[in-house]
């Protein structure tokens, strides 16, 4: 997902307050600033409130991640927008469900790589009047941040939880 939007259609204050209240129990922190678009660095997980994050992407041009999903763990994934989410790698799912029949609409992961130390979320930065929002994977293990286009079965969600915030 890559969405570009007006600020003044989203608002982001109440965005950033709600990700930092519901994050709190996936990721710590769950919200935060970086300079750079790939990695971050341990003084950028200072915790910060939502006005201090705000003046972070809009005055002074940094990135924000805002995490959406916990790390894997035990094939779940929970995310902010209060609904867990199955996370299985294709190859795994006769495995998991085993004795079960595999539920109808049930999509396995096939291109995403979430582990222990990793979870998605979004990057946004703020440039030339426009929010940019793009879908990324953060790896904790190497503090890195990737774009991911396509996060499979938490794209529609994703969507949907930041279409909350559209003015």
């Amino acid at each position: 997902m890559n969405i570009q939007i007006d600020l003044n259609h989203f608002n982001l204050k109440e965005f950033l307050k709600h990700s930092i209240a519901k994050g709190k129990l996936l990721m710590t922190p769950n919200v935060f600033s970086t300079k750079t678009a790939h990695r971050y660095e341990e003084k950028d997980l200072k915790a910060k409130d939502e006005h201090d994050l705000f003046r972070d992407v809009i005055e002074e041009g940094k990135y924000l991640y805002v995490n959406f999903s916990s790390s894997a763990m035990d094939n779940a994934l929970t995310c902010i927008d209060g609904e867990t989410y199955h996370y299985i790698k294709e190859d795994e799912v006769e495995e998991y469900f085993e004795d079960e029949e595999i539920p109808e609409g049930f999509q396995p992961a096939v291109r995403l790589e979430i582990y222990e130390d990793s979870s998605v979320g979004y990057l946004l930065k703020y440039e030339n009047s426009q929010l940019h929002i793009q879908t990324a994977l953060i790896d904790v293990s190497d503090s890195s941040i990737q774009f991911q286009d396509d996060v499979e079965m938490l794209n529609a969600s994703m969507k949907q939880y930041l279409t909350r915030f559209m003015k």
